[in-house]
């Protein structure tokens, strides 16, 4: 009963922060980039420049997949001289069955700002899910010890930086 429950509360949780687009990605450096406004849809923190993984490269890229027509494509002409295979750099969405293996990406059919969420989320809870239930493996079903190591490994300093970008 404890588990059901738990996962419910998850999937509730991940249903509203994605429903209302709350992610972590520093997109807002496009304004910096673009026309040096200030960022209004931060709610908590600050951007950070040096993310470039993310606003210069991997959403550009995810963004070029829905912008594409036909979308998500293999190959996508909006980047680069010659297109770029999205299959390498696995950060686009595509429409073939290897798109099936990247749940991350699974948002983008619902539109950007969903995506951008989505794969912020998903990457967080799937992390948490998967803790969870090898803690729940390592300490003999104790639901609560494994809830709080599940907790201590998403909040630990090494998952926040090297985890929680674009899986």
């Amino acid at each position: 009963m404890k588990h059901r429950n738990f996962l419910l509360t998850l999937l509730g949780l991940f249903t509203l922060l994605v429903g209302f687009h709350f992610h972590g990605f520093s997109i807002s450096m496009w304004r910096t980039v673009l026309d040096g406004s200030e960022p209004a849809e931060i709610v908590w923190g600050n951007a950070r420049p040096q993310r470039t993984d993310d606003w210069l490269v991997n959403i550009p890229f995810s963004l070029a997949q829905t912008a594409h027509s036909p979308r998500f494509p293999v190959v996508n002409s909006l980047i680069g001289f010659d297109g770029q295979n999205m299959m390498a750099p696995a950060k686009g969405l595509t429409r073939n069955f290897l798109g099936l293996f990247r749940p991350t990406m699974w948002g983008f059919l619902l539109g950007d700002e969903i995506g951008l969420s989505w794969g912020w989320w998903s990457a967080v809870f799937g992390v948490s899910l998967s803790f969870f239930y090898l803690f729940l493996i390592v300490t003999g079903d104790r639901f609560s010890l494994a809830a709080w190591g599940a907790l201590a490994v998403v909040f630990s300093p090494v998952f926040q930086f090297w985890s929680f970008f674009r899986a």
